[in-house]
């Protein structure tokens, strides 16, 4: 009787065909299918942030991580997170609240992110879409005018009054494009409140006496101006958006501008030097009071006399330095400063020589006695995640404050980058929206032992294929 038999290979493709078809079918089965029903946050402005996620899974799911964060100019992405673990389920409806207030600094109208991550029973984790929103100040109607990639948003006063302050902050970023040969190319967001208290309200921890506010970082400037004080608005949002374009010029992860530049380039943007700063810093000749740029690298003085002095004295020199050197010698200054080099050294690679002698110089033209030559190392500054560049809204200028948040953690909270202020985020039994669809992530002990199982078939195919060549 002869015996006919399969040739081996043909019974080996056959097992892993068979493997094959049923390890598909397993993933299949194992890769969750997620429903979204609601992914919404909600901003209870300026207090909080509330999310809700609501939506179905074919498994069951164990936990979620809230990730959230701003949409900002930042040294890498910072994000924030909480993981709330429950009952394992296959109805999700989860709800999270940020607490925005005084754990984090967001301006008004400023964008957040946040994404949510499902983790199931047997370790998978699904990653859902990220989702942005402004946290948009809804305590007012606003109107807005658009012009130059320039947005001026306001809620009282006529749309000519609105053109004015509009046309102001094109003005100030183009006379610093001038002076610098630098322009922004992003769009500026720019913010009008007629009076102070809704400024106050707006921005918690901005002092009473606020005029205007910079936020380079999120390209959005805030002025108090109505048509009442339409001149003082004017200055205020040149001054503003001179802030917000430096900023944006020189951002970097080294070190912010030292004070008196900063200042002085906004007081640049600005226009003609005001009558009132150039007596300043003449009176300060005569009486051998001028102070040392050395001494304005920092916050201004919080005294009124002296931070005006201070401001003059900056615009001064800056003006100098333009006026002698040129605006392609500043702009490059800049961006050497935005390359990470100190301040002295960028001077010596821009202008040739040390900034001493080019401020003994200056001290020299309007008449005033040498500085000895400084020996001592310039302190590196570190920005933050926000900064804001608040003015006064008297005639005198106030120092430059930038509102610090000391972090604040719940005990489920997880800062996966570490930075300035890391918002608090607490859990609540209640439920609020925010989900999406995200593929499913198959672990890797399944891959594994996937193939654990194609082997131990090939191994019995080839086993009683020589037990019955015996």
């Amino acid at each position: 009787m002869n015996k006919q038999y399969t040739h081996p290979l043909t019974f080996i493709f056959i097992c892993l065909a068979i493997s094959l078809f049923q390890v598909e079918r397993t993933f299949a089965q194992i890769a969750p299918t997620i429903t979204i029903d609601r992914d919404e946050a909600w901003v209870d402005f300026p207090e909080a942030i509330d999310f809700r996620l609501v939506g179905q899974s074919d498994q069951l799911i164990e936990a979620v991580t809230l990730e959230y964060g701003l949409d900002a100019l930042a040294c890498g992405e910072v994000t924030s997170q909480i993981i709330q673990t429950f009952e394992p389920t296959t109805e999700l409806d989860v709800s999270l609240r940020w607490q925005v207030v005084p754990d984090q600094i967001i301006p008004p109208h400023g964008r957040f992110w946040w994404r949510w991550v499902l983790h199931t029973i047997d370790g998978q984790k699904i990653e859902l879409e990220q989702q942005d929103a402004p946290f948009e100040d809804d305590w007012f109607v606003w109107r807005e005018l658009t012009q130059d990639n320039v947005t001026m948003h306001w809620y009282r006063g006529t749309e000519e009054f609105a053109q004015e302050i509009l046309t102001a902050a094109i003005e100030a970023r183009d006379q610093l494009a001038a002076e610098t040969g630098l322009l922004i190319t992003e769009p500026i967001q720019a913010y009008l409140y007629e009076e102070g208290r809704d400024f106050a309200i707006s921005l918690p921890g901005a002092p009473a006496w606020a005029g205007g506010v910079a936020f380079p970082d999120h390209n959005i400037v805030m002025v108090v101006t109505n048509r009442d004080s339409l001149e003082y608005g004017v200055r205020t949002m040149k001054h503003e958006v001179g802030h917000l374009v430096i900023g944006q010029l020189t951002f970097n992860c080294f070190q912010n501008l030292p004070t008196w530049l900063n200042e002085g380039l906004a007081q640049v943007a600005e226009g003609a030097m005001e009558a009132r700063n150039i007596n300043n810093v003449a009176d300060a000749v005569t009486e051998e009071k001028l102070p040392s740029l050395g001494q304005l690298e920092g916050s201004f003085s919080v005294h009124g006399d002296r931070a005006s002095l201070s401001y003059a004295v900056g615009e001064s020199f800056t003006r100098y330095l333009i006026e002698q050197y040129g605006a392609d010698r500043m702009g490059d200054y800049l961006l050497t400063i935005k390359d990470g080099i100190g301040w002295d050294d960028a001077f010596e690679q821009i202008y040739g020589r040390p900034m001493i002698e080019l401020e003994n110089e200056w001290r020299s033209e309007l008449g005033a006695s040498s500085l000895a030559a400084i020996t001592a190392d310039q302190p590196t500054a570190v920005p933050t995640l926000s900064l804001a560049i608040v003015h006064t809204a008297t005639e005198t200028p106030e120092p430059t404050v930038s509102p610090t948040v000391a972090p604040t953690q719940p005990p489920t909270a997880v800062p996966t980058v570490a930075a300035t202020a890391i918002p608090m985020l607490e859990a609540s039994p209640e439920n609020i929206d925010s989900v999406t669809n995200g593929p499913g992530n198959v672990s890797f002990g399944w891959q594994i032992l996937s193939g654990v199982i194609i082997l131990l078939l090939i191994m019995i195919g080839l086993i009683i294929y020589i037990r019955k060549r015996k």
